[in-house]
């Protein structure tokens, strides 16, 4: 089968696998057994060359350029069952020590558990998780993207975030995920840090699982308080499928599967099932007709609910079927629970979530949702057909040293392939895919097997200089535009300090680099504010912040500068004052003559500036009223008390004085900046600061601390709304003391408190705090 248009003959990748003189390559790769039944066989993976028992060089630590024959791919690739499943929870719950275990259930292609791949990577789980102990951040920062090889299906893993600043990951993770696994560590089980992942979860109306981590550390009263935080913090419904088994040293010696009665013993890669101890037969009975008796509560199936309440058993086969259609529906949570340390739990949670939380047969809706197809607006939803017309949605980008621009797309409708012509649908913008690759379990890149994704399957494309995040790849003949993921606006805001290096450069790496960052995360944004002449650099919080400062040291090996920005103060008229603007200039020959008559006075908040002209009997030639009006509004750009812009005013130009010979364009606009000039100084202006409307997202126990807090900010609490165990204070605050509040609300709520703001109005500055303003503005004048 040839290559030609899979591969481009100048495209920079890695070389898999060679041998000394070898002119192909070729691979097989052999899927594993992940039965709990006994030992986890290695994966086989046979490199071949010109002849076997060569060499193996199959590990590079740079790219190589090699061309369309060096590779030999299957002429008939075959769709295999994707499943992809979103691993939430709060920080410490031990999500990427799950991916470790579940990555696990395929061996890696080499000895060293690594495989080649482009410049461009991630760090594998195992890797992350000691990163995670040692970085002074200690926690999953991006989400990671992982592909696991199973016997009957491939595993598409997203490690998610956990922190309140990292939110948005959690939202484009849930986006393209078929579910979601929820991830509670026993102790101290689940908390309000935990329930702000839940609602976003909740939000997205994707099915779940619920899987309590670290089970070796604790007993079955822990687990089972556990159990009961879920019920209480959440208001689900809880059933329990799997728990765990003590020995009488109080030591994990097992998992019991509730609904099949038997218990998973062993350790990592020797696990086997037997029969319940008779000492847990107890234990594990109650632990069933709780199930049933949750199941049927939730009014899943009538089957289920009959038979509860005729006390007969169910069978096996109803049971696992009112479990999958539970966690479709949400209307319960199943409960899962596993040990890292131990190695239990990963293969039961594989066998899960493909069997019971994916939809194989159903249209892409839960990812896609509803799309636009041509001018005309109509609406349909995407179907997971391979034989239709190309659609793609692009959730991440990432930038490579040789690749250029990369981004992840989970294919959504059709086939993708190397060579292939796309449309970028929001902007039109046309390119054709290079190779095709995907995240391995490692967290490398590796290449598509035979060159051709298809739906549901996530991909990686190189050279896509004007894709971004939310955009929607799709078939030039067919286009489509994806529903795009919502970001929340930034909340916490910083003053860039440019212009402070030794070297221009420097200011240009700094302005490129965060570029590339915020293409790569869309809630970060960089704007420059007019008012205050500054580059304002804002984020989710100061973690955010944090991270941006370190990745453009580490990857750009430039440093930035963020500092308190500067409040935009208005001035504003308090009293009317009438004024004359008189512009006389000669020089020689024609000379400058332009007299006009202002009334200025105060309007309400935000009604801006506003120019109107009562002239009658062409005392002023209408030609040269457009241009008092010009003076008018550039002389109220820069007020008396502080320079700052003169805002809800509005000036009538009434009256005025021409000359035949020397009135023009210029005297007139003169005039008109004197008049006002004239005006600012007798009008007892105010100074006026940004009041920003507020909502806080606290746990209910905090309502006072921050009620109280607000008002020594000289806010005004407006209203206290329920939600859950939390609630939303609702009051409008002046913005000058909320520059630090991200950081602020954090200590107050012990990491807890969530907030949004937007400009809402301008208020008068109290007369204490003007001459604060004031010298502020004196300062950066300076």
């Amino acid at each position: 089968m040839s290559t030609a248009n899979l591969l481009p003959k100048t495209a920079v990748f890695p070389l898999l696998c060679s041998r000394p003189g070898g002119s192909g390559v070729k691979t097989r790769n052999t899927a594993i057994s992940c039965k709990p039944g006994g030992a986890l066989p290695k994966r086989s993976t046979r490199f071949l060359g010109n002849n076997e028992g060569g060499s193996d060089t199959s590990r590079f630590d740079h790219p190589v350029r090699f061309s369309e024959n060096d590779v030999d791919v299957p002429s008939q690739p075959q769709q295999t069952p994707v499943t992809t499943i979103a691993l939430i929870g709060k920080d410490g719950a031990g999500k990427t020590r799950l991916v470790a275990e579940l990555t696990r259930l395929q061996s890696s292609d080499d000895g060293n558990g690594a495989s080649a791949s482009l410049c461009l990577g991630q760090p594998s789980a195992d890797q992350l998780t000691r990163e995670e102990d040692s970085s002074h951040f200690n926690t999953t920062l991006h989400n990671h993207l992982y592909s696991v090889e199973c016997p009957t299906h491939r595993l598409q893993l997203v490690d998610c975030p956990g922190h309140i600043e990292r939110l948005p990951q959690v939202d484009m993770a849930l986006r393209v995920a078929d579910g979601a696994v929820f991830v509670v560590g026993m102790t101290p089980g689940v908390d309000e840090s935990a329930e702000r992942v839940w609602q976003r979860l909740r939000g997205s109306g994707k099915p779940a699982c619920m899987f309590i981590s670290q089970v070796d550390k604790g007993g079955m009263n822990d687990f089972q308080s556990c159990v009961e935080s879920v019920r209480e913090q959440f208001d689900v419904q809880p059933v329990v499928l799997q728990y765990p088994y003590y020995d009488a040293d109080g030591n994990l010696a097992g998992i019991v599967d509730v609904l099949n009665k038997r218990l998973c013993v062993g350790e990592q890669g020797c696990l086997s099932s037997k029969t319940i101890p008779e000492d847990a037969v107890e234990s594990s009975n109650m632990m069933f007709r709780r199930a049933v008796e949750a199941l049927a509560e939730g009014e899943v199936d009538e089957g289920i609910m009959e038979a509860y309440l005729d006390e007969v058993t169910p069978s096996q086969e109803a049971l696992h079927a009112a479990v999958k259609k539970a966690s479709l529906q949400g209307s319960v949570i199943p409960i899962l629970c596993g040990s890292s340390a131990k190695g239990m739990g990963a293969d039961a949670l594989d066998e899960f979530v493909a069997s019971r939380m994916s939809t194989p047969n159903d249209d892409l809706a839960n990812l896609a949702q509803w799309v636009t197809n041509g001018a005309d607006g109509d609406v349909e939803r995407v179907v997971p057909d391979p034989e239709g017309s190309f659609a793609g949605y692009v959730f991440g980008t990432h930038w490579d040293r040789y690749a250029g621009k990369c981004c992840d797309v989970l294919v959504l409708r059709g086939k993708l392939t190397s060579g292939q012509k796309l449309v970028q649908s929001e902007t039109n913008s046309k390119f054709s895919t290079q190779k095709l690759m995907r995240w391995s379990g490692v967290g490398k890149l590796e290449p598509v097997e035979g060159g051709v994704a298809y739906p549901g399957e996530f991909v990686v494309l190189s050279h896509c200089n004007d894709v971004q995040v939310n955009h929607t790849l799709s078939d030039p003949n067919s286009p489509v535009v994806v529903e795009s993921v919502h970001f929340e606006k930034p909340r916490c805001t910083y003053k860039l300090d440019l212009g402070n290096s030794n070297s221009p450069s420097d200011d240009e790496k700094i302005l490129g680099a965060l570029h590339k960052i915020i293409e790569e995360d869309p809630s970060v944004r960089l704007v420059r504010n007019e008012e205050t002449n500054e580059f304002l650099l804002s984020g989710m919080g100061s973690l955010h912040m944090e991270v941006i400062k370190e990745r453009i040291k580490e990857d750009f090996g430039a440093e930035i500068c963020l500092s308190t920005p500067h409040i935009a103060y208005h001035e504003t008229p308090t009293k009317p004052v009438t004024a004359e603007g008189r512009h006389k200039k000669q020089s020689g020959g024609h000379g400058q003559f332009g007299v006009v008559n202002i009334k200025m006075e105060p309007l309400e908040r935000n009604a801006g500036v506003q120019f109107v002209s009562t002239i009658k009997g062409g005392v002023i030639p209408k030609t040269l009223i457009s241009s008092v009006e010009r003076g008018v509004r550039e002389a109220l750009k820069t007020g008396p008390m502080g320079q700052f812009p003169v805002v809800d005013v509005k000036v009538t130009l009434f009256d005025g004085k021409t000359h035949s010979v020397d009135s023009g364009d210029a005297a007139f606009y003169q005039a008109g900046i004197l008049a006002i000039r004239w005006a600012l100084a007798r009008c007892k202006p105010s100074l006026l600061e940004p009041t920003m409307m507020v909502k806080i997202d606290v746990p209910e126990t905090d309502v006072g601390t921050i009620s109280k807090d607000l008002a020594r900010r000289r806010g005004q609490v407006l209203a206290v709304n329920p939600n859950g165990h939390m609630s939303i204070i609702e009051g409008l605050v002046p913005l000058s003391t909320m520059l630090t509040y991200s950081d602020d609300l954090q200590q107050m709520t012990a990491g807890l408190g969530y907030f949004t703001m937007e400009l809402e109005t301008y208020q008068e500055v109290p007369p204490n705090q003007v001459k604060a303003a004031l010298a502020e503005k004196a300062q950066v004048s300076s």
